[in-house]
């Protein structure tokens, strides 16, 4: 294992090197201090999200019965974004709940394509059906 000292010491070596600005060295070091690298993932995307919000886009939630197979999202954001003609960034959830297909939630508004949704409203309208019978 690397000890706090030695991995600052990589980052300012690296930074140097490859012509890092002071700020983002100064971040990495503290991050480094802190031990929270595992964080970087999070603090990208929580940039991009930062980001894009300047820039007038939009991000959404992508929820999927299973894994999507790469390249899946990305076409998902093509098609929202010229659908809602500003960019589309998702984020992917699984939620086996679903069943099967996918949900996806934009600025407050649900398209919900799983098997979970059509069971569901299938259901509803045997119910409905059932109470309209029995009024006859």
């Amino acid at each position: 294992a690397t000890s706090r000292k030695e991995k600052v010491a990589i980052i300012e070596a690296l930074s140097s090197k490859m012509d890092v600005s002071d700020l983002l060295t100064r971040f990495l070091v503290l991050l480094g201090r802190k031990e929270r690298f595992n964080l970087l993932p999070e603090i990208r995307q929580v940039i991009r999200e930062f980001c894009l919000d300047l820039e007038g886009g939009v991000i959404g939630l992508l929820e999927s019965a299973e894994r999507l197979e790469p390249g899946e999202a990305e076409e998902v954001e093509k098609v929202l974004s010229k659908k809602l003609e500003k960019h589309v960034m998702l984020r992917t959830a699984v939620d086996p709940t679903l069943v099967a297909g996918m949900r996806v939630t934009v600025k407050g508004i649900t398209y919900d394509a799983t098997l979970r949704w059509h069971l569901q409203e299938l259901k509803d309208q045997l119910v409905h059906g059932v109470e309209m019978a029995k009024l006859d």
